[in-house]
């Protein structure tokens, strides 16, 4: 991915930075964090309020049931004009936080769809262009976009929910002295264990 996303930055060098605004509720806290941090890395200016977002900027919405039900309400006030306003236009990008993930083709890859934790890079890829109004089938990127789907599939499709007996055991070995590199580790790893591709021991989970 970080590949990848060089190419588009220095594609795009010769204009500003795209903008966009994340539409979510607080459930998605976690989420939101997460690509605001990997939007900025790719050189994505992202509004942190709804009241500095622009006529020409994007807003991007975390879509989940918890989302569709508070946009009728009174909970997304600021967000829900914006929303409106580039209802049927490439300024909204949807991005479904729900449904199942399942291992697929590219030809079957379903832009937007963030349901499967194993394929976010491929999905930020994506999102990525849409912000810098780069064409999927564009020649110079669909051999990126190929590339990197590729990858996912050779290695993390339908690792999402693996059971434990089918995980990476990884044991780690350290000094005691080196407990706070260990720790910071076991926080990396978290996602994986998470989602059962690796199994993390240490003697600390000794009883």
């Amino acid at each position: 991915y970080e590949v990848q996303l060089t190419k588009v930055k220095g594609y795009r060098r010769d204009r500003a930075a795209p903008r966009c605004y994340l539409s979510r509720v607080p459930e998605e806290a976690e989420l939101a964090e997460k690509l605001v941090g990997d939007l900025r890395e790719a050189g994505v200016h992202v509004v942190d309020h709804a009241a500095k977002v622009l006529p020409e900027d994007f807003v991007v919405v975390l879509d989940t049931p918890a989302y569709q039900k508070a946009f009728p309400s009174d909970a997304l006030t600021e967000d829900k004009p914006l929303v409106l306003a580039r209802f049927d236009t490439r300024q909204l990008i949807s991005l479904a936080l729900t449904g199942n993930g399942v291992p697929h083709e590219l030809k079957d890859c379903l832009a937007g769809s963030f349901c499967d934790e194993t394929h976010y890079p491929v999905s930020l890829f994506d999102l990525v262009l849409n912000l810098y109004v780069i064409e999927f089938d564009l020649k110079g990127f669909a051999p990126l976009r190929q590339a990197l789907h590729e990858q996912w599939e050779q290695t993390l499709a339908g690792t999402n929910g693996a059971d434990e007996s089918s995980s990476l055991k990884v044991f780690i070995s350290y000094a005691h002295e080196d407990e706070e590199f260990k720790e910071e580790l076991v926080t990396m790893l978290a996602g994986l264990r998470r989602r059962g591709i690796v199994d993390a021991w240490q003697d600390r989970r000794i009883e």
